[in-house]
């Protein structure tokens, strides 16, 4: 479960990428199809925001070395958590 290279969230990052996919099989010819993918990422992002703030209360220091253990939140290695706790790593 705990991997330092890959993402807590890596199930969320499959749902945007596979709206952002479905939408460019529409083409280009109109937003609607994008709308979708916009959708998505907004309830996922908040969707992790909740999840995180709720294990911080529930888990307390566990969950806090899980996070260390696995710093990346939807991206293994490109997007870490600190972009959803107001730019600072909170341990």
């Amino acid at each position: 479960m705990v991997d330092k290279y890959g993402g807590r969230k890596i199930h969320y990052t499959a749902d945007v990428v596979m709206a952002i996919c479905w939408a460019l099989e529409c083409g280009f010819s109109s937003f609607l199809p994008y709308w979708y993918p916009v959708w998505i990422t907004i309830v996922v992002v908040h969707r992790a925001y909740r999840d995180i703030a709720h294990c911080r209360e529930k888990y307390g220091e566990e969950w806090k070395e899980y996070e260390r253990l696995c710093p990346y939140l939807f991206i293994p290695v490109l997007i870490p958590r600190f972009l959803l706790t107001n730019g600072k790593y909170v341990y």
